[in-house]
């Protein structure tokens, strides 16, 4: 049987999460003020130093905006890091997290694959070699994935490393063939 890890949270970030799922899920924001310093040591029983590290770590995050003497005010949801992982976390609504990962997913798809052909295509000599080594090292390892992501031959990059001539600025694939 094997026993899972548990992780102790210190008890600023403990408050911090309590708070921080109250902003992402609209309890606290347009429609009541957030707590002060005062009302956080009041409803969690913690000291000020514990209060001013919560605040200071929601600022962190981007939920809040803080102004010295005066309340803490949440930040408009649009500003946000809407892929920090503890907001993903706390966010109480999947289809929206879902919403979220899938557009990720969408973005990814359409940069990554632009920018590893672009590397391919000016990678040097040496680093072409050290790919090679790279992917042999992959296929000799005894974890091995059953499945491989679309192309991980350095055969694929040399052959399509940038021709000597000059390609349109439109070309994406660098043939060599278009005229500049």
């Amino acid at each position: 049987m094997t026993s899972a890890r548990v992780q102790s949270l210190k008890l600023s970030d403990q408050v911090t999460r309590v708070l921080a799922g109250r902003i992402v899920n609209g309890e606290i924001g347009e429609a009541g003020l957030p707590p002060t310093e005062q009302d956080i040591c009041a409803e969690f029983g913690v000291s000020k130093t514990t209060a001013r590290e919560v605040i200071g770590a929601l600022a962190a995050r981007g939920l809040v905006t803080v102004r010295h003497g005066r309340r803490m005010e949440i930040r408009a949801v649009s500003e946000w890091n809407h892929l920090d992982p503890l907001l993903l976390e706390l966010n109480d609504d999947p289809e929206s997290v879902r919403r979220t990962l899938g557009d990720l997913h969408d973005l990814r798809m359409l940069l990554e694959p632009e920018i590893a052909a672009r590397a391919a295509l000016m990678a040097s000599d040496e680093q072409l070699i050290r790919m090679e080594k790279a992917v042999e090292r992959m296929r000799s390892s005894r974890t091995t994935p059953t499945r491989t992501s679309r192309s991980t031959s350095t055969s694929t990059a040399r052959s399509r490393r940038r021709p000597e001539t000059s390609c349109s600025p439109s070309c994406s694939t660098r043939c060599g063939s278009c005229s500049a």
